[in-house]
This record gives C-alpha cells, sequence and structure tokens, in this order.
C-alpha cells in the first residue's frame, strides 16, 4: 500500500535519503560600505518523519561542522559559536496537521529549532510533493539570529580603532530540500 495513501490508516515512517540545508545572510564589510551574501550548505542532514493519524511528526539532525561556505575560516567560526564540540547538532522537530496529501501541497506546520541548549519554535509553510517512491519537503524561512538565541556574527580585523570591519545583519534565511523514502518493516 502507498504510504501517503494509507496516511490515515496505518502510522508510516519515512527516512531522510538526500538534499540539503542552507542558511544565508548579508554581511556588510569596509566600515559598513560593502555588502555580499553568504550562503553555506550542509548536505548530511539525518533523521525521520512519522505519519499517523492525520499529522505529521519528526527529528532532523543537522551536523554543526557540516555548513560549507566559501570560506573555511568562517565554517569554522560558525561551528565554534555554535559550540559544536558541546552541541554537534541543530535538531529540528517538525510537527503538522496532514489529513490527505494531494500532491504538491502546502501545509504549515511547527518547526522547533534547538540551537545550543535552547528551542525556539516558528510556523513555516512546508511544501511537499510525492515522486514515485520518494516525498520531497521544502521549507524556506527568514527570521533574526536573536530569534534562534544567537548573536549577529562579526569579523574583527585590522580596522578603524580596532573596531571590526565585517558585521552580519540581523537577517538569517534558513531553506532546506528534503528528499524522504519509507522505512519498509
Amino acid at each position: 500500500m502507498n504510504g501517503l495513501i494509507s496516511l490515515l490508516l496505518l502510522s508510516q515512517t519515512y527516512q531522510v535519503v538526500g538534499g540539503e540545508v542552507a542558511y544565508w545572510t548579508r554581511v556588510k564589510s569596509g566600515f559598513g560600505l560593502i555588502a555580499h551574501t553568504v550562503t553555506a550548505v550542509n548536505r548530511d542532514v539525518t533523521g525521520e518523519v512519522t505519519l499517523q493519524k492525520g499529522r505529521v511528526q519528526g527529528t532532523l539532525y543537522i551536523p554543526v561542522v557540516r555548513f560549507q561556505s566559501s570560506n573555511t575560516q568562517r565554517d569554522k567560526d560558525v561551528a565554534e559559536i555554535l559550540e559544536y564540540q558541546k552541541y554537534p547538532y541543530i535538531l529540528a522537530q517538525v510537527l503538522a496537521p496532514l489529513d490527505t496529501l494531494a500532491p504538491p501541497e502546502t501545509i504549515d506546520a511547527t518547526l522547533t529549532l534547538r540551537v545550543k541548549e535552547e528551542e525556539h519554535s516558528f510556523q513555516v509553510p512546508v511544501w511537499i510533493e510525492q515522486r514515485q517512491d520518494t516525498v520531497v519537503a521544502r521549507v524556506e524561512f527568514s527570521t533574526r539570529y536573536t530569534e534562534v538565541g544567537l548573536e549577529p556574527p562579526y569579523v574583527k580585523g585590522i580596522g578603524f580603532l580596532g573596531r571590526a570591519v565585517s558585521q552580519a545583519q540581523d537577517t538569517l534565511v534558513l531553506k532546506g530540500t528534503l528528499k524522504f523514502k519509507e522505512v519498509v518493516p
């Protein structure tokens, strides 16, 4: 029986089998005169979701040290800011009602991110589509560093009177596209 068709009758578990999550932010350099976008991608997400009784819920594990941008030192700095040795994963917990699925469909989900020891919940739209034997889910939303318990990072450098020469704006955009396959017992 197709997992999505039997959604209301049985419990179906789907495991992440591919995709990526990413963040991007704007950074101002040169005393705020030059702005550029920083993007980092992580393709090592693991986890699973369960579809049962008209809802979907699950947990995804996003390894902190696996975000890759065009600057390896920045990637190391981000891992340090997120205290990767103590908290190796950002946990993303998903919960949403899902009575029927007529692909593609957008559902309103509660996404709870655990960054370090703090949990932060957001209401986000999640686009879902079944493609043959996989389910694809996409999410993108904008938040602030401070809404996930972080300060906007800055890069210290040789600047005027020792001031920071590069500062991230407080906007942080998170997005992901993940592929899931049904776990067959």
